[in-house]
């Protein structure tokens, strides 16, 4: 009787322990996936900005139309844009591709071939810490990450003007619970800003 009060005894505040650290182990995982995630977004958005800034000095004429060739594969970018079956909006076409920054800052975007599960997954990221702050990205030096990037880009012409919508995808396998795909996504809207 002594020695069953003294296992639960043990093995009691043992599981609890167990259970933090599993529970502060998925926060970790959660909390480097929303960050991938948000700066997915932010990408993007430096993007537009810097386009929006050449068009105010005069580089380029239109920031928001060379912002969106920057995009498109018609242009320099990762994108073919296709329209969206799913919508109701028949002008929305959208297109989805990784991105990562090298070791000088500068965005790189990969192919809009992001297919989970594939044994290529273009949107995969690695960590590469020798290139920090940019520890994270998809050019596979370093060590492969449980992470993949997707960012998915949806045009919206009406009227002559445009809005886009930008929605970037974190996936990871969780270590933690047996191998369960997790997902974190955030979403905005941009504008032509001039």
């Amino acid at each position: 009787m002594s020695i069953s009060i003294l296992m639960i005894a043990i093995i009691g505040p043992i599981t609890i322990a167990v259970q933090g650290i599993k529970s502060s182990a998925f926060t970790l995982q959660q909390n480097t996936a929303s960050f991938l995630a948000q700066e997915g977004l932010e990408a993007v958005f430096s993007l537009r900005n810097d386009y929006a800034l050449q068009e105010l000095d005069g580089t380029v004429t239109d920031g928001w139309l060379a912002f969106r060739q920057h995009l498109d594969k018609s242009g320099s970018g990762p994108c073919v844009f296709l329209p969206v079956p799913s919508t109701s909006d028949p002008s929305s076409k959208e297109c989805k591709f990784g991105l990562s920054f090298n070791s000088t800052g500068n965005l790189i975007m990969t192919s809009d071939e992001c297919l989970l599960g594939s044994a290529d997954n273009k949107c995969l990221l690695y960590r590469d810490t020798a290139n920090a702050p940019f520890v994270y990205a998809h050019d596979n030096t370093g060590t492969p990450t449980p992470y993949t990037r997707i960012i998915t880009v949806t045009v919206y012409d009406h009227f002559g003007r445009s809005r886009m919508s930008i929605e970037s995808e974190v996936f990871w396998t969780s270590s933690v619970f047996s191998g369960v795909e997790q997902q974190v996504k955030v979403y905005s809207m941009i504008f032509d800003l001039i």
